[in-house]
C-alpha cells in the first residue's frame, strides 16, 4: 500500500490555485493510528483475489537530525506476504519517507507544501523512478461513505508501464489506490478502517 502512487485536469482553472484548507490536516502520522485496507488483485484475465492490508505507526524516530514516525506496512496479499518500515515527516516544506529496510536509502518526496494542482515532484520506489503529479481535488465515495477533498495523485515510471493513483482524504490519509504493474496485474486498495493515533 502505499507510499502510497495520474488523469487530466478537467479545467485549467485547477491548475492555477493552492488548495484553501488547511494542508496539514493530509497525511496523518500520530503514535497509533491504523489504516486497514480492503485489497483486490486482479490479473490480466480480470480474475480477482481479495485480500487485506494494513498500515501502523509505531512511534517517534530519530535519524539524522530529523524526527520522524514509524510506519509499518504488511498484508496477506500473494503466497510469501511481505512487511515494509517506512520513517515518514512533515514539515512546512511539504512530506517525506525514509525506507528503514533499503541500505543507503534516500529520503523520498511524498508531497509538496504548499498543495497545489498540477505540482510534479520525483521520486524512487525500491529502486524504481516515479513523476508524481497532483491533478487534482475531488471527493471519492468508498462504499456508503464520501470522502471530500481528497488529494487524488498520480504516479507513472518513465516507460508508462507502472501507474499509481491514489486519493488522500484530509484527516483519514489514503482512502483508494489504484496500481497497475508492468505485468498487467492491477491493485485496487479501499479503506475499510481508519483508527486515529494520539
Amino acid at each position: 500500500m502505499r507510499a502510497p502512487l495520474l488523469f487530466l485536469v478537467c479545467s485549467g482553472l485547477l491548475a492555477a490555485y493552492s488548495v484553501a484548507f488547511d494542508q496539514h490536516d493530509y497525511y496523518p502520522s500520530s503514535d497509533g493510528g491504523e489504516w486497514i485496507m480492503n485489497a483486490q488483485v486482479v490479473s490480466p484475465s480480470g480474475a480477482a483475489t481479495p485480500a487485506t492490508a494494513h498500515r501502523k505507526v509505531e512511534g517517534q524516530v530519530e535519524k539524522d537530525g530529523k524526527t520522524y514516525r514509524r510506519m509499518r506496512t504488511w498484508s496477506d496479499i500473494g503466497s510469501s506476504p511481505k512487511e515494509f518500515l517506512t520513517l515518514f515527516r512533515k514539515d512546512e516544506g511539504g512530506c517525506y519517507t525514509l525506507s528503514e529496510q533499503e541500505k543507503d536509502a534516500v529520503e523520498q518526496t511524498e508531497m509538496i507544501f504548499p498543495i497545489k494542482v498540477g505540482r510534479t515532484w520525483t521520486r524512487i520506489v525500491q529502486g524504481v523512478n516515479f513523476t508524481a503529479t497532483l491533478v487534482g481535488v475531488e471527493s471519492v465515495i468508498v462504499g456508503d461513505k464520501t470522502y471530500d477533498e481528497c488529494l487524488h495523485i498520480r504516479a507513472v515510471t518513465a516507460d508508462g508501464k507502472m501507474t499509481e493513483d491514489y486519493w488522500e482524504a484530509p484527516k483519514v490519509g489514503t482512502v483508494k489506490a489504484d496500481m497497475v504493474y508492468p505485468n498487467g496485474v492491477k491493485l485496487i486498495l479501499t479503506i475499510r478502517e481508519f483508527k486515529p493515533g494520539k
